[in-house]
């Protein structure tokens, strides 16, 4: 094997995500660097980034000896990205436990990668940092946000009688609740192996015209209203946009094109949601290089979790294609200097780094969790961010990748519920469809268990559906999701976003098609039969879908849209509860016992004025534990203490619920 294959990897976050690939079971192996040495298997039990990597080498005690003496060792594995191999290790503490020897050895200094690269006319190498750097103008939202002393104010109390009506509750359906968890299960399994014929109905809706009419009105005032407020002050108006930015590592550049890796959990189809935008490249000496590109092809790599995007220039002036001849040469003259062809030559230029370009160099400056169970659900977050990415540019469903975080997801919530469900709360920075459907299969998946054993395929195959029932809306322009109000005719637009995800799961083979029907395709129907797509009634809607209804209801709700903030979970109750026409009642109080009126996730107040996050909640779904927080934004890794017992007695009362605005 020739060793310059090999190449190595700079970015520690993706020197991490592939020591993760390899703790898979044979996915690594190890090899003594002494002479005519031979890999042995290893299994790969914990990894602390920048810290440690903790082996089980009972397998290979005969190796022991030698590891206790310091001899060295490599990792060696293998992912999609290509063969990996880690700089020489050694072992620095040994433990029997159980009957297994473990070991642990710092971080590795660095791993090297053989992979196939793409042929440009200009490669970047090793340590030639240039940044590329997209922006999207989010959508302004007229409303009083939840972290403004108004809202607070204007929230309801929530006291602790509030608090006890969970108890009254699961006294009053004792009896019923135990009748449901015996056979509700078995329903919902039974129904996914044998659908029925859907008789559809179709009711023409008076008051769905006339709510259209006055949406219509409503919209096009106000529209002369802000056509009005940015003639008077257009300074303001342009000062009041807020743009979200990605930003990206060029890897390759021609005259005609680049190609740019993302790194999977910054959020990418917030901006590459239409095959036309504008990228500027920003090189290590403040140079920024705008060009309007289209999106030519796109590739995720869940392993290195990666989105690699290549763009087209479009339509390049002639002052345009001198400017990228000349980064081009530069990048090239560079590559050869940093690789020893060239020592003797002149830095160039545009490599020169200037402190104020730092910030625009590198797209993986490391996301920021407030959990490793968050760190965990950002993975499959990033994985179906980037699909959607993917979908928009005509792509299937990758149907291999969803059966995979579908497994992950499943296990997540296995090995712990209550931080799955809080680390919901952490997940924020992709799409908001992403978001919604991630939520929406961990409550989903944890309220069917809870009603009875269910086989591993449908579980899965119901985490995996949940998951992507609303990626067809990011296939959908953004100007429909930006309105406050809707014509009927972008209100039937908007609904399209149902057939336009099933078109794309033709390569899904695996996934039973009566869950697709169940919950892709129901999940937005009514009991009244006032939903869609296909508006049917009471009678022709499983338990899978009308459970699905209202877990769907609740997570939408408590998130903000461009006309209000988000609601609280009391709220969104409430709302179901007065339209038992529209939802599944049994459902609705089931979800009210199984999560609780304050759930996990929930931020409150307490009359101190104290601000805390509820993570924990006891056998009768009061709080058990919270984490103190200074303020209302996503929970990252700078949070407070956990508190509970009698010190979450003595903060004294709730005040309020918030509700959040992301």
């Amino acid at each position: 094997m020739q060793e310059e294959e090999y190449s190595p990897v700079s970015s520690k976050l993706e020197v991490a995500a592939l020591l993760e690939t390899m703790t898979q079971p044979g996915a690594a192996t190890l090899q003594l660097t002494t002479a005519e040495a031979k890999p042995y298997p290893v299994i790969l039990l914990d990894l602390e980034e920048d810290e440690f990597v903790e082996f089980d080498l009972t397998a290979i005690r005969e190796l022991a000896p030698k590891l206790r003496r310091g001899v060295k060792f490599v990792l060696l594995g293998q992912t999609h990205a290509g063969l990996i191999r880690s700089t020489p290790m050694h072992m620095e503490t040994f433990t029997d436990k159980d009957g297994r020897l473990l070991a642990r050895s710092a971080w590795p200094e660095g791993l090297d990668l053989k992979q196939r690269r793409a042929a440009f006319r200009a490669t970047l190498r090793i340590g030639m940092d240039v940044g590329v750097r997209l922006r999207a103008e989010e959508p302004k939202r007229d409303r009083v946000k939840a972290s403004s002393p108004e809202a607070v104010a204007a929230k309801k109390k929530v006291e602790r009688p509030a608090i006890d009506n969970t108890k009254k509750l699961e006294e009053a359906n004792a009896e019923k609740n135990k009748a449901l968890a015996a056979g509700e299960a078995d329903k919902i399994t039974a129904q996914t192996e044998s659908a029925s014929e859907i008789e559809k109905q179709k009711v023409e809706k008076d008051a769905t015209q006339e709510q259209a009419a006055t949406d219509q009105a409503d919209q096009k005032a106000n529209e002369q209203t802000g056509k009005e407020d940015k003639a008077t002050n257009p300074e303001k108006a342009e000062e009041e946009k807020k743009y979200f930015e990605l930003m990206g590592d060029l890897k390759d550049l021609s005259a005609t094109g680049c190609l740019v890796e993302f790194f999977a959990q910054d959020g990418a189809s917030k901006v590459i949601t239409q095959m036309r935008t504008e990228l500027e490249v920003c090189f290590p000496n403040g140079t920024v290089f705008p060009i309007v590109s289209d999106v030519r092809h796109v590739k995720t790599d869940s392993d290195r979790q990666v989105l690699s995007v290549g763009f087209e220039f479009f339509a390049p002036t002639k002052e345009q294609e001198k400017q990228l001849w000349e980064y081009v040469r530069e990048i090239e003259r560079e590559a050869s200097r940093t690789a020893g062809e060239g020592n003797d030559r002149t830095p160039s230029p545009l490599f020169e780094v200037k402190e104020d370009a730092v910030k625009f160099l590198g797209r993986r400056q490391g996301q920021k969790y407030a959990t490793p169970m968050a760190r965990r659900l950002a993975r499959i977050a990033g994985y179906l961010d980037s699909q959607m990415v993917a979908l928009t540019q005509g792509q299937k469903m990758n149907s291999g990748q969803l059966s995979a975080h579908a497994d992950r997801l499943l296990d997540i919530i296995a090995d712990d519920r209550e931080e799955a469900l809080f680390a919901l709360r952490c997940i924020h920075r992709e799409s908001p469809w992403v978001v919604h459907g991630l939520s929406v299969a961990v409550k989903l998946v944890d309220l069917a268990q809870s009603r009875g054993r269910m086989p591993r395929d449908v579980i899965k195959g119901i985490a995996a559906c949940a998951m992507i029932h609303d990626l067809g809306k990011g296939m959908l322009p953004g100007s429909l999701w930006r309105a406050s109000t809707l014509t009927r005719d972008s209100y039937m637009r908007m609904q399209s976003h149902v057939e336009l995800i099933l078109a794309q799961m033709d390569t899904c083979k695996w996934l039973a098609p009566i869950l697709v029907t169940n919950i892709i395709e129901q999940i937005n129907e009514r009991l009244d039969g006032s939903g869609y797509p296909n508006e049917l009634v009471a009678r022709d809607l499983g338990q899978l879908p009308r459970m699905a209804a209202v877990v769907d209801a609740i997570d939408a709700m408590s998130r903000p849209r461009a006309d209000r903030e988000g609601m609280t979970a009391e709220s969104t109750y409430r709302h179901l509860l007065q339209n038992q026409n529209l939802f599944d009642v049994d459902w609705i109080e089931a979800y009210i016992r199984h999560f609780g009126v304050i759930p996990i996730g929930s931020l409150i107040q307490f009359e101190s004025g104290q601000l805390a996050w509820v993570t924990r909640l006891d056998d009768q779904r009061h709080i058990k534990a919270v984490v103190l927080t200074s303020d209302t934004q996503p929970p990252q890794d700078n949070l407070g203490d956990t508190v509970e017992g009698t010190a979450l007695e003595k903060l004294g009362e709730i005040k309020a619920v918030l509700g959040v605005d992301y």
